[in-house]
């Protein structure tokens, strides 16, 4: 009767033991992808180009997506990341094309991790859609970085589910699809001025994010 108690109790004990295991690794990556800041790479965005982007075949660009991750100090210990993948596609398209991030640089606590695509396989007014997917050996679990409804450009969430990130991912984008001009212009004597509005949005704060520099009007 002692023996099976001492049995019974080993059993006990393990299985406090593994889920004590199994809880320790159920804590997502203090991890983060927030496309308009600067600060973490030293002048350079999260997604570089910030929002500067062709997707003609004439011209395409290449983008670069970071991620951070709170390598050490966090309440469970050393989140080693070993690597990860960037999942991207066009808006119209069905299939999620990617590309393995690779290590950047450490930062005190923080370590980054990088990928790049090229625009040159969408179309001229595709806007493009992309998350993140971070693995590990240790500390974390997998967690993939998405961009909930209110977020966008000014930073993400996590999750363990690959269907959240790819349901809400974030969005780049691209040139202009189209200019607006209806009752916009303003008489004033001889002189007539006329406003148009561009399919685009920059950074209202950063005049270097413009994207027409130029223009015509043509008359008749």
């Amino acid at each position: 009767m002692k023996h099976r108690s001492l049995i019974l109790s080993s059993l006990v004990a393990l299985t406090i033991c593994l889920g004590s295991i199994e809880s320790s690794w159920a804590v997502l990556a203090n991890a983060w992808h927030i496309p308009d800041n600067s600060a973490d790479l030293a002048g350079t965005h999260m997604r570089d180009p910030w929002m500067e982007i062709s997707n003609t075949l004439a011209s395409p660009t290449t983008v670069t997506i970071y991620s951070g991750v709170q390598k050490f100090n966090n309440s469970f210990g050393t989140a080693n990341q070993t690597g990860g993948t960037l999942f991207y596609k066009g808006a119209t398209q069905g299939v999620w094309q990617s590309v393995a991030l690779g290590f950047n640089s450490n930062n005190g606590n923080n370590q980054y991790w990088k990928a790049s695509f090229s625009t040159a396989s969408f179309s001229a007014n595709e806007p493009i859609q992309y998350y993140l997917y971070l693995t590990f050996s240790s500390g974390a679990e997998n967690t993939y970085i998405y961009a909930p409804t209110g977020f966008g450009d000014h930073g993400g969430a996590t999750t363990n589910q690959q269907s959240t990130a790819a349901g809400s991912a974030f969005t780049i984008r691209n040139r202009p699809a189209w200019i607006f001009h209806a009752s916009n212009r303003v008489n004033s004597g001889n002189d007539i001025q006329f406003w148009a509005k561009l399919g685009y949005i920059g950074d209202p704060n950063d005049i270097s994010t413009r994207w027409a520099t130029n223009g015509a009007l043509y008359y008749t």
